[in-house]
């Protein structure tokens, strides 16, 4: 058994490290509520890890009933405490009403420092010990066993500990900006095979099953379950981040819904050197007339903003382009690295302007501030910051959304949809990734899911709730052939798709068009000043 030593101490620090990535990471509910959905984890996974250390040894605790809740004089099975955090995780997801899959992945931030600490104090302990070496081998160190008995042995809890690491730390960069659930299935499958795959070196004592030692087939077991979890989360990832009433605004409610036939899918390709010509046009007689020579770029990492920056250069230079990074304390580092491509791939000027001392003063202000309001207001202090650069470099500040974006509504009003012109506004999402490719922007910078980095795993698509291909059909339907919502459905969309589609739209239109003034007279600000032109200029 684990006695109540170092083992205790050094998991307590991983736990309290884990709480402490997950604050550190939260930029969608306040971090108290992350915190707290943290701790529920925490609690079910001592359960589990104690269920499931006293089901291991049962005839031991039949005969000792009264050692089962004495969990802190040892005893806890890795396999149960998985089990039981990832329970617990979903239990506190429902009962702090946050999308399941995206708190799972925000959960997993727990497992690197938690298990990297347990093996630490599993070495301290003389618990999952290696071999003793052959004669004559070397790299091998003193350590105790169960009994206490200190022999040279294979470091095997230490060599757990830093792979362990080194693994879910390459996961938590591969899944950055992923569907909500891949972060917390990937990590779950790679801890247990993790587990399994050091069992091979294990020479401690455990119970076995038919000859098979029964850890190693616990850790087959699970990472066989975390493989199915992945693959359910491919399928229907963002339905299930909906069971906990997590959502981005009262109008995410909109089902993941394909096309169920393919052959009626639209051909929304364009023809990109006559669009590339046409937009780039466009950009130099608009800066011409206002009377401008530059142009400042909000640089993402992202998809739209890179293509616009690509076109700017295109029309007036690479001198003329100022691209500006401006993170806040969780956005994803690969989308300051993708921005930093655009920004070496082009030979553009650059500036990196961090928000987070910006805009935390606010948060801070307001400590029941959902992720929706931080999103919004983190979108309008980026905009705050350009149109400040605006004046400093002396450019006009180019706009970077898509047709698709502005017909749903997926702007944040006097945020990413301020600026003073903008080439991509007529473009589907489909065929910014078309004219992408095109003008050479890098492929993974193409390939990438679409994400505004607004918070720890947000995506598009997980945030809408469909694909930008499916929903580029119905609007082109629905806007440009003028075609009845009736008509979307018998093409092969479902009825409450289009519907879902159709309201977004009409929700929306607020945000497409300029304030309405209240009429006193005749005149009409809006155009009147036309007349002032045979002034000359």
């Amino acid at each position: 058994m684990i006695s109540l030593r170092l083992f205790p101490l050094l998991v307590g620090f991983g736990a309290s490290l884990g709480l402490w990535r997950i604050y550190r990471s939260t930029a969608e509910r306040d971090a108290l509520r992350a915190v707290l959905g943290g701790l529920i984890t925490l609690a079910g996974a001592l359960l589990g890890g104690r269920a499931g250390y006293i089901l291991l040894h049962g005839s031991y605790y039949a005969g000792h009933p009264d050692q089962v809740a004495r969990f802190w004089q040892g005893g806890l099975n890795a396999y149960g405490a998985l089990a039981g955090g990832v329970f617990f995780a979903a239990l506190g997801a429902l009962l702090l009403r946050r999308g399941v899959s995206a708190t799972l992945d925000h959960m997993s931030l727990l497992l690197m420092p938690l298990g990297a600490a347990a093996w630490l104090g599993l070495w301290a302990e003389g618990v999952a010990y290696g071999s003793v070496p052959e004669p004559g081998s070397f790299g091998w160190l003193l350590s105790p066993d169960a009994a206490g008995v200190m022999q040279s042995r294979f470091p095997l809890q230490l060599v757990a500990a830093l792979s362990l690491v080194v693994i879910l730390y390459l996961v938590e960069r591969l899944t950055r900006g992923r569907k909500p659930g891949y972060r917390f299935a990937l990590s779950g499958f790679f801890f247990s095979l993790h587990l399994a795959v050091l069992t091979w070196f294990r020479a401690d004592p455990v119970p076995v099953w038919r000859g098979i030692r029964s850890d190693l087939l616990f850790a087959l077991a699970l990472a066989a379950s975390f493989a199915l979890i992945g693959g359910f989360v491919r399928a229907a990832g963002p339905k299930l981040d909906k069971i906990g009433g997590g959502g981005v605004s009262p109008d995410n409610d909109i089902p993941l819904i394909r096309a169920t036939q393919e052959e009626n899918m639209i051909d929304l390709t364009v023809d990109t050197d006559l669009v590339r010509s046409k937009l780039t046009t466009f950009i130099r007689e608009e800066v011409a007339k206002a009377r401008y020579t530059r142009l400042v770029v909000g640089l993402s990492g992202g998809l739209d903003s890179t293509l616009a920056c690509y076109l700017a250069v295109d029309a007036l230079g690479a001198e003329n382009v100022l691209g500006v990074r401006m993170p806040y304390r969780t956005s994803s580092a690969e989308s300051m690295e993708h921005a930093q491509l655009v920004i070496d791939a082009l030979g553009i000027p650059s500036l990196t302007i961090p928000i987070t001392d910006m805009v935390e003063p606010l948060f801070t202000r307001f400590p029941e501030m959902d992720e929706l309001r931080k999103g919004n207001i983190m979108a309008r202090e980026r905009m705050i910051v350009l149109f400040d650069q605006s004046a400093a470099f002396k450019g006009l500040v180019l706009g970077t959304g898509n047709k698709t974006e502005y017909l749903l509504g997926y702007t944040t009003l006097y945020g990413d949809s301020a600026n003073a012109l903008n080439p991509l506004g007529d473009l589907y999402k489909i065929q910014v990734r078309q004219l992408s490719r095109a003008l050479g922007v890098p492929k993974v910078i193409i390939t990438k899911p679409p994400s505004a980095d607004l918070w720890v795993g947000q995506t598009d698509e997980g945030e809408l709730g469909f694909t930008y291909a499916d929903v580029d059909q119905v609007l082109h339907l629905l806007v440009d052939q003028r075609v009845s919502p009736e008509e979307c459905v018998e093409k092969g969309f479902a009825r409450e798709f289009v519907r879902a589609v159709i309201d977004r739209v009409r929700k929306s239109q607020f945000k497409r068009v300029l304030p309405p003034i209240a009429k006193l007279d005749a005149s009409e600000n809006n155009y009147d000043f036309l007349n002032l032109s045979e002034w000359g200029g």
